[in-house]
């Protein structure tokens, strides 16, 4: 149940549900390898990959990232708000910035922390307006740690995981080997 209830805190979906019995039934199961294909993209390849998933909820999408990004590694603006894909106009549309992490290892909380100053600087230099809203998403591969988790939670950080990233690609109709 703590499993379940966190995977729905991030924005995830729960991966299972268990009776009075405590059988537990899968409710949510990965597609195939997919986990080990993502694991083996090249970072540009996973940065990819992450823009060609917010391209599909937002009506434009940039891989930006490169060194020197600032770190930002990918973008999306007039971000869709509703399922039949209705944009808020111009200004008030949210804009999305992202950064991207293949890791083995998990996120540490520093590294979110360099990511919220990131975020700021981009608002500025993109020209973005101070009062437009902005959707800040981290994602990786691996997973946060409890620390990163928790900034992310109070920031109003989006945050995925390998498993959710790869769930998101197959209900988005993503081919992630298509990345590599």
């Amino acid at each position: 149940d703590d499993y379940n209830a966190r995977e729905v805190q991030k924005g995830g979906i729960p991966a299972f549900v268990h009776d009075s019995n405590n059988h537990f039934r899968v409710l949510v199961a990965l597609p195939p390898g997919q986990l080990e294909t993502m694991n083996n993209l090249s970072p540009q390849g996973f940065e990819r990959l992450c823009a060609e998933l917010v391209g599909k909820i937002c009506e434009d999408s940039r891989h930006t990232g490169r060194v020197g990004d600032g770190g930002i590694d990918f973008a999306g603006y007039g971000m869709r708000l509703h399922a039949t894909g209705a944009y808020l106009c111009g200004s008030a549309a949210p804009s999305l910035l992202g950064q991207a992490k293949r890791y083995s290892n998990s996120v540490r909380e520093q590294e979110i922390r360099e990511f919220i100053g990131s975020v700021e600087v981009q608002r500025v230099t993109a020209g973005i307006a101070s009062k437009a809203p902005i959707v800040t998403a981290f994602w990786t591969n691996h997973y946060l740690d409890k620390k990163a988790e928790a900034l992310c939670r109070s920031m109003g950080i989006w945050y995925m995981d390998g498993r959710n990233l790869c769930l998101m690609a197959r209900d988005l109709g993503v081919d992630i080997a298509s990345f590599t």
